[in-house]
């Protein structure tokens, strides 16, 4: 994704958010692509952007792998003494775009990860925004580092 691995620009929520709706808008028009089929994959930080943009296509079905509730969640878990909440410019809220989703969500989550802990996985497998999330417990090496 931009600004990861020697790609220009930087990780902003909107530029992602961008990104990802071009790829969709790609995928949708191939001749070979059925759009009622897609099946969206998120993983680590790219499970915000993919339920951001579930919320607005209604995919067939979302697979998030280690997600995290919110980015200001993970940011005061690991900066518990900052007011993280305040200082984080994106939100990659993904409890209050997730509540619109009626597709089937199969949320992925280690319990032994070092940056998404899996309480972010489980929290947001439990959460009652996600009536349709199946969550599926995988081992402590299928972290998202």
């Amino acid at each position: 994704y931009r600004g990861y691995g020697g790609n220009a620009g930087s990780p902003s929520e909107g530029g992602l958010l961008r990104d990802a709706r071009a790829v969709f808008a790609a995928v949708t028009r191939r001749p070979d692509v059925q759009p009622d089929r897609i099946i969206l994959v998120g993983e680590s930080l790219g499970t915000g952007v993919a339920v951001a943009l579930a919320a607005e296509v209604g995919p067939f079905a979302l697979v998030l792998r280690s997600p995290f509730t919110t980015m200001a969640d993970v940011g005061a878990h690991h900066y518990w003494y900052l007011p993280v909440r305040r200082l984080v410019w994106d939100r990659f809220d993904s409890l209050s775009s997730i509540g619109t989703l009626m597709c089937p969500i199969a949320v992925v989550a280690g319990d032994q990860t070092i940056v998404i802990s899996g309480r972010f996985g489980i929290g947001t497998a439990t959460s009652t925004c996600f009536r349709n999330a199946e969550r599926i417990a995988s081992p402590a090496t299928a972290g998202s580092e």
